[in-house]
């Protein structure tokens, strides 16, 4: 059989994003104020999607591309102790859209007094195999007497080498950047995200506006502050998209099942040891490198690649890659410019592997809430990189990329 060769041009799409303890386990006693309230929230993904969607998409459901669950913690604004050691946690789950907290032993009661809301997702622990947790144990804060300041754990969620629900991507969501109706034309669904189920994206609650993050029952002397705030959530991890198209020179079946990301040698891909996420901004610090691989099944059979001059309405490689399905693995944020020449990411079509090094874009990084999408072209032609961009949410550019 003559060997196929599998180009890939990257379009690096740099997404600006931008999505939280005392004595928790105390009985919370109800402050004795008879005009305290309790903490309500709205919480919504600003600025971007990720492994959870944003938008409107972000405030009602089950899956696991929607926030179900949300820590907060409260401080005080001035230097009062009305959200001290029994009244400054609680996990608001989310149902229909709506946000309440059902745990009797872990509600905040606001006063007069202003309070300082922090807020992260998830608010349980992932398993040992870092697969997302919608219940279980709860994920808290390192040290809630110094909010501005503490930590949560986090991690990522490399995927076992074998196919099982938490690593398999749907096949199926139509995230393609245009569609064809009597035309080509942009796709709504365009900035859905197509992620393994096991992704745990790790979110903080923005601060900049303090309107947001403050609350009270608005009963002081000029308040101007109630007792709900709207969280907007950002995203602290990194994501990396790739998509892959037939560009009709390829004579197989173009059948994509499986998609590998690893270290061609290096620790540019890392897991990081002990690594942690400040509540307070999203700040993320891995801790030394260790090196990770991620590993993704497609659907439960894989997908035909859209083949150019073959695929309805595709008769040129632009239309191709804009009708491409794009899927997502979140990784750990770099701290320092890396050379990406040292990580290599595998397409495993018709059963067969093609790695292919990843180019490198000078003095970059893998930043937070940013998300890099690479597209690769299969083809039986010899293969070269011609440019990389980086740019806006949906603007980036990229070039090829010779595989022998």
């Amino acid at each position: 059989m003559k060997q196929q060769k599998l180009q890939i041009s990257y379009l690096l799409l740099a997404t600006l994003v931008a999505t939280s303890c005392s004595n928790e386990n105390d009985p919370v006693n109800p402050i004795d104020k008879t005009d305290a309230v309790e903490l309500g929230i709205t919480a919504g993904v600003s600025l971007t999607k990720s492994a959870i969607n944003g938008d409107n998409a972000a405030q009602s459901g089950t899956g696991t591309d929607v926030m179900q669950s949300v820590a907060v913690y409260a401080g005080n604004v001035n230097t009062g102790t009305s959200y001290g050691t029994n009244n400054n946690y609680a996990i608001y789950k989310q149902s229909s859209g709506t946000w309440t907290n059902s745990d009797a032993a872990h509600k905040i009661y606001l006063t007069a007094d202003v309070a300082d809301i922090y807020a992260y997702h998830p608010a349980y622990q992932p398993t040992a195999a870092g697969v997302m947790q919608g219940s279980g144990t709860a994920l808290k804060a390192a040290n809630p007497a110094t909010l501005t300041n503490t930590t949560i754990a986090i991690s990522v969620y490399p995927g076992a080498t074998t196919s099982d629900a938490n690593n398999k991507i749907p096949a199926n969501i139509s995230n393609a950047d245009k569609t064809y109706t009597t035309g080509w034309v942009s796709n709504t669904n365009a900035g859905k995200i197509a992620s393994a189920p096991g992704e745990v994206d790790y979110m903080w609650a923005d601060r900049t506006t303090p309107a947001n993050v403050q609350a009270s029952n608005g009963k002081a002397s000029g308040a101007t502050t109630d007792e709900k705030v709207a969280l907007e959530m950002k995203h602290a991890m990194s994501m990396v998209s790739f998509r892959i198209y037939n560009d009709g020179t390829y004579t197989l079946a173009g059948k994509l099942t499986q998609i590998t990301l690893e270290n061609e040698s290096g620790t540019v891909l890392t897991k990081g040891t002990s690594p942690t996420m400040k509540i307070s901004d999203g700040g993320v610090t891995p801790g030394a490198a260790a090196a990770v691989t991620y590993t993704r099944f497609i659907g439960d059979s894989g997908l035909d690649l859209v083949k150019v001059n073959t695929t309805a309405n595709v008769t040129t490689d632009p239309q191709a890659k804009e009708a491409s399905q794009k899927f997502s693995i979140l990784v750990m944020p770099e701290t320092a410019t890396s050379n990406k020449k040292t990580v290599k990411v595998t397409f495993k079509i018709d059963n067969i592997d093609y790695p292919v090094i990843l180019p490198d874009d000078a003095n970059s990084k893998w930043e937070s809430g940013k998300n890099y999408l690479y597209t690769a072209k299969l083809s039986g032609k010899e293969l070269s990189i011609t440019s990389i961009k980086v740019a806006a949410w949906n603007t980036t550019a990229g070039g090829d990329l010779n595989v022998n």
